[in-house]
């Protein structure tokens, strides 16, 4: 049986990778945080099918020290999520889980299974504003963020390994992907909770920042699937996941009001005063990896915003029964 080594299982990504490799037979391990922050719900449906390792990815040795107990055909470093608004202390963890934690891996992966497939989770935020559009695997790279610039360095140490040492190492330069998975401070959730909320009569309003703001959204699971595919070619390369089409803040919400039955205009409070990240609206070209894998994310952007609304609406709606079954908090209760 083949065995999988997942970093940041627990994760969006993580989560769909996991089901999908359960699904093919594989015997599948991921990385936790070892003080239990993870939330592990997304995991919910595999939960019993995987093994979880508490580890602390900044520890270069245990890192090694798990590759080499766990032996993986396939690693996948999934860690490094963007965060919106990210403090000094989870800046200063991406740039060391970037550098101390990738190279850590790979070398690890080198010395115990040399023959094994490596992914790396880059991002399209590596490229700057004045790259030409659609970006492709050839565009420059010009990273002008902490997150952007972890990404640069981590996928220019899977070059290396690949070129110098002869791993089977590649990076997706994954573009925005979302799904119900997705954290809740990402616009995307905050538009789909914000819609649920407003149809149970929960709040009044929504406010937003720029609705103009365009991005390439995909869907988390057809991205997943990709990473396995990239994992599993002879020859190894860096590739473009994307969908090739962008859609503004606005046309999310407008998907996902008017699903509820809504119209967003009456709702959707633009708000000059939500910083918003200052970068292009980016868009892919993702003809390489159509061509040498067969790949493209299939799920149309209004039944990812429909599906993202109608999971979200459930969510609302189990809060709510749960509020009028167990009644306000009692007066004078713990703080």
């Amino acid at each position: 049986m083949r065995r999988a080594l997942i970093t940041g299982i627990a994760g969006q990504d993580g989560s769909y990778l996991a089901e999908h490799l359960v699904a093919e037979g594989v015997e599948v391990h991921g990385t936790v945080r070892p003080d239990g922050r993870d939330a592990l719900w997304r995991l919910a449906g595999v939960q019993g099918q995987l093994a979880l390792h508490p580890l602390d990815l900044l520890d270069g040795p245990a890192v090694a020290a798990l590759v080499r107990q766990i032996s993986p055909d396939e690693c996948y470093h999934l860690t490094g999520t963007r965060k919106p608004l990210a403090d000094a202390r989870e800046e200063a963890q991406l740039l060391e889980g970037a550098l101390g934690t990738t190279h850590a891996l790979l070398s690890a992966v080198h010395q115990v299974r040399p023959r094994a497939g490596f992914f790396f989770a880059a991002s399209s935020e590596m490229f700057g504003p004045d790259a030409p559009s659609p970006q492709d695997e050839a565009a420059p790279l010009d990273p002008r963020t902490i997150y952007a610039i972890a990404k640069a360095a981590g996928m220019q140490l899977v070059r290396l390994y690949r070129e110098e040492k002869g791993l089977r190492a590649c990076s997706g330069i994954l573009f925005n992907h979302e799904s119900p998975r997705r954290g809740a401070e990402f616009v995307t959730r905050k538009i789909t909770m914000g819609a649920a909320c407003i149809k149970l009569g929960l709040v009044n309003e929504l406010r937003l920042g720029d609705l103009a703001a365009r991005r390439d959204w995909g869907h988390a699971r057809s991205f997943a699937s990709a990473m396995r595919l990239m994992v599993h070619r002879e020859q190894p390369e860096d590739l473009v996941l994307a969908t090739g089409q962008t859609h503004c803040v606005r046309d999310f919400a407008e998907v996902a009001f008017a699903h509820l039955g809504l119209d967003y205009r009456q709702f959707v409070v633009e708000d000059p005063g939500i910083p918003r990240p200052s970068r292009a609206g980016l868009v892919g070209n993702p003809a390489r990896a159509q061509a040498v894998l067969g790949w493209r994310d299939e799920i149309p952007f209004r039944r990812l915003v429909e599906e993202m609304t109608d999971v979200d609406l459930k969510r609302a709606q189990t809060e709510l029964s749960a509020r009028r079954t167990n009644g306000p908090p009692a007066a004078g209760g713990e703080g």
